[in-house]
């Protein structure tokens, strides 16, 4: 009886916390968007010239509120996973474009720092997911992969098809992370490594657990493997094709569909203990 009652507790805790956590992001949003708008008007001179000196203020500005927005924007959605209010849609998705356009995106962030970007992935390689949160996940992940890793350094990617499941991998030449600390990894706003990984830290440290959260939504997994001083590996497997779940909960996948053209379809909410998991 006392467990049940202290169970309780602690899912009306969680809850509140979440609800909060939500409250406190939307409230966040509203004036940093005018801040974001107001200093990007500003940015392009839009109603006259201002002085240099000015114009590096309101860059500073203007990338300040963007970080900020971004870190609002990850607690919103770790927010809405674990209150179970997440829902993603299923439609057919190239999952190669999605990793192509990813590459690209972070393509200047890896000059920037001199880093070699390898990728090695088919054509095309066709599944059925939710295209957003799926680019959101090898965003994420690839961000983090040039974020860790040193100027001059490597980033790796491999994409290729294992039976019925995509199939991504990840490989940095970072700083790695210690064994005891990787049981850490995914859980929310958990931050963790060495000082040199701490110091190229400055999110809300929501990325993988996000990540994970949205992997597991699609009825995959993401593994991650990492030794100081030989970088981390993650690998990450979604099914082609999940079907809708079998009787006793388990969820089948199939072949891909040869057919060009699928209507979204809804596949689940959150499931706010895998999400946390």
């Amino acid at each position: 009886m006392r467990y049940i009652v202290e169970k309780e507790r602690a899912e009306s805790a969680s809850r509140a916390k979440t609800a909060f956590l939500a409250n406190m992001s939307h409230e966040l949003r509203t004036p940093l968007n005018a801040i974001l708008g107001f200093s990007d008007i500003m940015r392009q001179r839009t109603f006259g010239a201002i002085g240099e000196k000015y114009g590096e203020y309101v860059e500073d500005i203007h990338t300040s509120g963007t970080h900020l927005l971004t870190m609002i924007d990850d607690v919103l959605k770790m927010a809405t996973i674990e209150s179970g209010r997440l829902e993603l849609f299923s439609e057919e998705v190239e999952f190669s474009d999605v990793v192509r356009e990813s590459a690209s995106m972070i393509e200047p962030l890896a000059r920037k720092k001199n880093i070699a970007l390898s990728i090695e992935m088919p054509e095309a390689l066709t599944m059925m997911s939710d295209r957003r949160a799926t680019s959101q996940v090898v965003l994420s992940l690839l961000s983090n992969a040039v974020k860790f890793t040193p100027a001059g350094g490597t980033v790796r990617l491999r994409l290729r098809q294992v039976g019925r499941a995509a199939a991504l991998t990840i490989a940095d030449d970072g700083p790695g992370i210690p064994q005891p600390a990787l049981a850490k990894l995914g859980l929310p706003f958990s931050q963790i490594g060495n000082e040199l990984v701490r110091s190229n830290c400055h999110g809300t440290g929501l990325g993988i657990a996000i990540a994970r959260a949205l992997v597991n939504l699609h009825g995959g997994r993401l593994r991650i493997g990492s030794r100081v001083g030989d970088g981390t590996i993650v690998s990450l497997r979604l099914p082609v094709m999940p079907e809708p779940a079998a009787p006793g909960g388990k969820t089948k996948v199939a072949a891909p569909s040869t057919n060009t053209a699928t209507a979204p379809r809804r596949i689940r909410k959150a499931d706010t203990t895998r999400a946390a998991a």
